[in-house]
């Protein structure tokens, strides 16, 4: 009996420390959970489906918190500061570069090794390294198929200008089947797109002056006048296009390729200037940074790293997202996983060169132009200065009167916006004490 009690003593003690092993593994475990918050411009689903989900088998000690806020001041007014942002740098500045969060990536690029080579030239910026690219664009001139043959004419090819492809346009004019047809139909949203081809941006990066003085603004406002842009159908009312929208009366459209294999449509690289053959309208849609105030640092990084790995952006291409590192590595993946993708529509998007990323000014926020965050809705709020100014156009205002009211308009958008800013920038610095 003596040696059967000290049996279960013995039994009892080594339960007991088991336990304890256990409870301390579990809290290690758990303390070496990092919690990494996201700020991103898209929806909760796709951030879900297209990041984490991944992110989290290739991290699993990694959490990470979407932070939900449709703004980063927002976010900062709420304490909630992102470790990582995500944030469209298509014409214009991301906000945490107005807010001057982002870290300078170098060190932690050199310390990695991350081969800032594979990503494509165009998108990678002199001077510090405060984000790198995630994604791009692929803009191309989509055209309805049913419209061209009804009206027997050819269609678009690759390499066309946009006297070209004004000039085709022209010959929709006449009503067919009872009903008007458009021959090149142009949104504001599309102003971005020709802009930079011609490398023009709405404010002088240096001294933040409205560019509009610049002869190149000419042949911007040429083609939008030219196009069969319709005026809003009422006060807060904008006609959004769509090749295949009720009516089906629109021959051509320019924006990414139309991705709809039911429809009869057809994919033309994106006209050009004739004086820059080849001269697109593509560069980096997206890019990652990390906060100045993130206390991991480190960890963003490796999950940025891998996001703009190789494998990570290869999987995006054959899905038929824009990745962004170098053409020669993305191309040949490029909607592998659709079999809609032919080797034509390939060559189309692939046709134009990038365009040379340049240096915008801090107030160079397009998005913030727009009355709803991340895209453009059928009802828009024409007090807005932008759209207006642009409408007067197609009221026949001319050149000069466009300039003057548009370049007085973003100056005190300027004025505004640098008060704001300022008051961020104290709360911000506040933050890092």
């Amino acid at each position: 009996m003596k040696y059967i009690g000290q049996l279960i003593l013995i039994i009892i003690v080594m339960l007991l420390l088991g336990s304890c092993k256990e409870e301390q593994a579990t809290k290690a475990s758990n303390e070496d959970i990092t919690e990494l918050k996201f700020w991103g411009e898209g929806s909760t689903e796709w951030f879900i489906t297209e990041i984490e989900t991944p992110l989290k088998t290739k991290y699993p000690n990694i959490k990470f918190k979407i932070l939900k806020q449709p703004t980063l001041k927002q976010a900062i007014e709420e304490n909630n500061i992102p470790d990582i942002m995500l944030e469209s740098v298509y014409w214009q500045s991301p906000e945490s570069a107005q807010l001057g969060i982002q870290l300078d990536l170098a060190g932690l690029v050199k310390s990695n090794n991350l081969d800032m080579g594979k990503f494509q030239p165009e998108f990678i910026e002199k001077g510090p390294t405060f984000q790198l690219p995630f994604t791009r664009t692929h803009y191309v001139l989509n055209y309805n198929k049913d419209v061209f043959d009804l009206f027997q004419l050819p269609y678009p090819t690759d390499g066309m200008t946009w006297d070209e492809v004004l000039k085709l346009a022209t010959q929709f004019k006449a009503e067919q089947q009872g009903k008007a047809f458009y021959g090149l139909y142009l949104t504001y949203n599309d102003i971005p797109k020709i802009a930079t081809q011609l490398s023009l941006s709405l404010l002088d990066p240096t001294s933040n002056e409205p560019t509009l003085g610049d002869k190149k603004w000419d042949k911007l406002i040429d083609i939008w006048t030219a196009a069969d842009t319709p005026k809003m159908e009422s006060e807060n009312k904008f006609y959004t296009y769509n090749l295949f929208s009720e009516g089906k009366n629109v021959a051509m459209a320019i924006g990414e390729p139309y991705g709809n294999s039911e429809q009869n449509v057809g994919v033309a690289s994106l006209p050009v200037f004739a004086d820059k053959a080849r001269g697109g309208a593509d560069s980096m849609a997206t890019a990652l940074s990390i906060s100045t105030l993130s206390k991991h640092s480190k960890e963003a990084f490796q999950v940025i790293q891998y996001l703009v790995s190789e494998e990570f952006q290869l999987k995006m291409a054959a899905k038929g997202q824009f990745a962004a590192l170098d053409q020669s590595i993305v191309e040949q993946s490029y909607g592998n996983d659709f079999t809609k993708i032919s080797p034509s529509l390939k060559a189309s998007i692939y046709y134009n060169d990038p365009v040379v990323i340049s240096k915008l000014s801090i107030y160079d926020h397009f998005s913030s132009l727009q009355p709803f965050a991340g895209g453009f809705l059928d009802n828009i709020d024409t007090s807005i200065m932008y759209w207006q100014s642009f409408e007067d156009l197609k009221d026949g205002v001319n050149k000069t009167i466009f300039r003057s009211k548009l370049a007085g308009n973003l100056k005190q958008w300027v004025n505004d916006q640098s008060e704001i800013l300022a008051e961020y920038s104290n709360k911000t610095k506040n933050l890092q004490k």
